[in-house]
């Protein structure tokens, strides 16, 4: 008997096992599923629904927001502090498309609310920033 006692609960469509070199990243897969399903939901919260269109769409702009605007480079960590709504995954799709660093950051830590006194950019961005 297998020790894997959750495969019972997957049901037909789901695969026991899947092929880990399918996709070269998290994101190759991503923007697969946005291409293949684009005029599927995606996002549904309250009475409002986004389709994997309009997620790719609204996270290309964040993306680009990011690396236009504030100067986001590859390997750059940005702070996300929101709760479980749309804005969270398209946040998430963007910085992953910009090449940064996600880092949740929950509110109710203690030492959450004293770090961000602390926090300032990089040494090399702080000029352009601070117009």
């Amino acid at each position: 008997m297998s020790n894997k006692h959750w495969l019972a609960s997957y049901g037909e469509r789901i695969p026991a096992e899947i092929n880990a070199d399918a996709y070269r990243s998290v994101l190759e897969l991503f923007e697969q599923a946005m291409q293949r399903f684009a005029d599927k939901p995606a996002i549904r919260c309250f009475d409002q629904t986004l389709t994997y269109a309009d997620t790719d769409r609204l996270s290309r702009n964040f993306t680009a927001y990011l690396q236009s605007k504030l100067g986001v480079a590859k390997g750059d960590r940005i702070a996300v502090m929101l709760p479980n709504i749309p804005a969270f995954a398209l946040a998430m799709l963007g910085i992953v498309r910009a090449g940064a660093v996600q880092v949740n950051v929950n509110p109710s830590t203690p030492s959450v609310s004293a770090s961000w006194a602390d926090a300032s950019p990089p040494p090399s961005r702080r000029s352009s920033r601070s117009t």
